[in-house]
């Protein structure tokens, strides 16, 4: 691993960090459209995620059609709580986006991605008792990756940078000190298996050590990545992606116990391939069976986690036409399906139209839905026939605040 290592002058810059995002004018390259579903060729950004100490989502809001008035915001569901609460960091411009990385702890990280006249991206920080958010920077831009950014249960970060080079980088606790973990060319090359091309998630583990999700270019394998107690990587698996794919990416990579939770995309085959992936033991991996993504439609939210923080959800929603469609897949123990190898896909009950992200919190299900400033957030109980329940709370946006 490298040991380059770079040192963030504490708090006084971060403040200073803080009021140029403040006034920089802000515009997105690659926003969702009015349904809130993505541009073409872009990871969705809208996921979730449950761990013991709660959960995440990350929801675009506002005038959707208008990257500049398009914002990113977060809301957070306690542990043993059935509320989403408005959690998104104050007094940094979200309309480049809001990637989240939280520990089990409950202690989170958040990263707003750049645009326009950033080059760079400011971190916000908070331990799991705290109200408030410590500021930072990561040396770069974070990717566009919904698991590009996370926290371990000791308080160290690593995140997966875009810029000035793709990258992973790493910190401990308080954020000010960064080294490089690896970059694409490290990776590429551990295994004949999988010719990386790009990072795409980052994980730590329960004893603290990285995961890394990947793309691999002409293959057909799952790009998941251990640290190795000699130093380097392990490949593990390896895992091959049914389908018949010329490549896969990780969307979707989170820590647990034993092992990592995925959710890996094969492209290139007859046609777009999900898989949902989990540790088997040792450095064995099993998967669920390929769902297959019906022409014209596309992947549009994620959602990682459950009754035992092992189920992958998938939003899917056509191009042409309102329809949306829910489906989960449960891992070893899952509590709604068969779980483990070659687990099914659940097709949940249609959702409330206009689900722009999904959460699955236990055995409940919850479809958010935005209209400008108002979310909606629907409640599917298990075994129920139809969704229930709205609660609706209303954000305060600053529309124009980014033109």
């Amino acid at each position: 691993m490298s040991r380059r290592t770079w040192v963030v002058v504490g708090a006084a810059l971060a403040v200073i960090v803080l009021g140029i995002v403040l006034v920089a004018v802000t515009s997105t390259p690659s926003p969702p459209d009015a349904t809130g579903a993505p541009s073409a060729g872009t990871v969705p950004a809208a996921a979730s995620t449950t761990a013991v100490g709660g959960s995440q989502v990350v929801v675009a809001m506002g005038h959707l059609d208008d990257p500049s008035n398009t914002f990113s915001e977060l809301f957070d569901r306690s542990a043993g709580s059935t509320t989403w609460v408005l959690a998104t960091p104050p007094g940094v411009a979200d309309n480049g986006g809001l990637v989240v990385g939280a520990a089990p702890t409950g202690a989170q990280t958040a990263g707003f991605l750049p645009s326009a006249n950033l080059t760079f991206s400011v971190l916000a920080q908070r331990s799991a008792a705290a109200a408030s958010w410590t500021p930072g920077i990561v040396p770069g831009a974070l990717a566009a990756e919904p698991d590009g950014l996370t926290t371990g249960s000791g308080g160290q970060v690593a995140a997966v940078l875009a810029r000035p080079a793709p990258e992973v980088v790493t910190a401990g606790p308080g954020i000010t000190t960064w080294r490089r973990l690896t970059t694409v060319a490290g990776l590429d090359g551990t295994s004949s298996r999988c010719a990386v091309d790009r990072v795409t998630a980052v994980a730590i583990s329960a004893a603290g050590t990285p995961d890394l999700g990947a793309g691999c270019a002409g293959s057909a394998t799952a790009g998941i990545f251990a640290a190795a107690p000699s130093g380097g990587w392990t490949l593990l698996g390896p895992l091959a992606i049914p389908g018949a794919p010329s490549a896969t990416q990780v969307l979707r990579l989170q820590a647990g116990t034993p092992g990592p939770t995925a959710l890996v995309e094969g492209t290139g085959g007859p046609g777009t391939t999900l898989v949902a992936v989990w540790d088997a033991g040792g450095s064995e991996l099993s998967g669920s069976v390929p769902l297959a993504v019906p022409t014209g439609w596309s992947l549009l939210a994620t959602s990682v986690g459950g009754g035992d923080g092992r189920a992958v959800t998938v939003l899917l929603g056509s191009a042409t036409g309102p329809q949306r469609r829910i489906e989960i897949a449960d891992g070893p123990a899952g509590g709604t399906g068969a779980g483990g190898p070659g687990a099914q896909w659940t097709v949940l009950p249609a959702p409330p139209p206009g689900t722009s992200a999904v959460a699955t919190v236990g055995a409940e299900s919850d479809a958010f839905v935005v209209s400008g400033n108002r979310l909606t957030v629907w409640s599917l109980a298990p075994g129920a026939a139809r969704w229930s329940a709205p609660s609706q709370q209303t954000v305060p946006l600053q529309y124009g605040s980014s033109s």
